[in-house]
């Protein structure tokens, strides 16, 4: 499969591995703590992404306005053993990715206009897959 933002085949390994210049874990959670102190490596996630500095604000409040969605939303899951969007634990920094993951995928769709989009998942039981697919949908 191919994206039309990145017509490489995609393998696993590239799948799995952030960019080499894309911000470590920690560098991200403290930048997300403190955003005005973090503000280079913010943008320096969203470079890795391939989206500009001007992106970040918006971001930032995507990502507030998920957080409280999280928390409020009850209703719940869809499916076998899916919780509701306020049982689910997603820190900060992981809803961040998600976020980036989420923008990915409406770019992508965004370039093959009325053709089906199929993203795929692996993990074993109990490794977050309906989690994640929850979080994608609120996301989306």
């Amino acid at each position: 499969e191919t994206c039309p933002t990145n017509p490489r085949p995609h393998t696993i390994q590239e799948q799995t591995m952030a960019p080499a210049d894309a911000p470590t874990q920690p560098a991200l959670a403290s930048a997300l703590a403190d955003p005005a102190a973090g503000r280079a490596t913010l943008v320096a996630a969203l470079a890795a992404e391939g989206v500009g500095e001007d992106a970040l604000s918006e971001r930032l409040a995507q990502l507030k306005a998920a957080q409280q969605i999280m928390k409020e939303r009850t209703a719940p899951g869809v499916g076998d053993n899916v919780k509701s969007l306020s049982e689910l634990t997603c820190d900060t920094e992981d809803l961040w990715c998600y976020l980036q993951v989420a923008h990915h995928l409406k770019r992508c769709k965004a370039q093959s206009p009325g053709q089906m989009l199929v993203a795929g998942l692996v993990a074993p039981a109990g490794g977050g897959k309906s989690s994640l697919v929850t979080i994608l949908h609120m996301l989306l």
